[in-house]
């Protein structure tokens, strides 16, 4: 069995006074889904957004765990090119684009 590699991001100009409950939220559904959480980093905007980007294939991250994909402000179809996108709000995932028989669709959690 392959351990999934996961980064989570929190965007603290989204979150505001939710952001270390955020960050928390990430870490606990990494855990429950037996994720390698490598760092949650607490991002204000989408400033760094491209080179961070970049580095997921290299470390060979696989999956990103956002509160809400407005944290992804209009990257989410980049992100899928090398890992899936799961949400807590709603809970779920965007499935890599990339990944065989992948949907297109975001898929709700409990639903797969």
């Amino acid at each position: 069995m392959t351990t999934v590699r996961a980064y989570g991001i929190v965007r603290s100009d989204l979150s505001g006074d939710d952001t270390e409950l955020d960050a928390a939220r990430v870490r606990d559904l990494s855990g429950r889904h037996g994720f390698d959480l490598c760092a949650v980093r607490i991002e204000h905007g989408d400033a760094d957004f491209g080179l961070l980007l970049a580095t997921l294939a290299p470390s060979h991250i696989t999956a990103l765990i956002v509160p809400t994909v407005a944290h992804l402000s209009g990257w989410l179809d980049a992100v899928r090119q090398d890992a899936c996108v799961w949400t807590l709000r709603p809970a779920g995932c965007w499935p890599r684009l990339d990944a065989p028989s992948a949907v297109a669709e975001f898929i709700p959690a409990g639903s797969a």
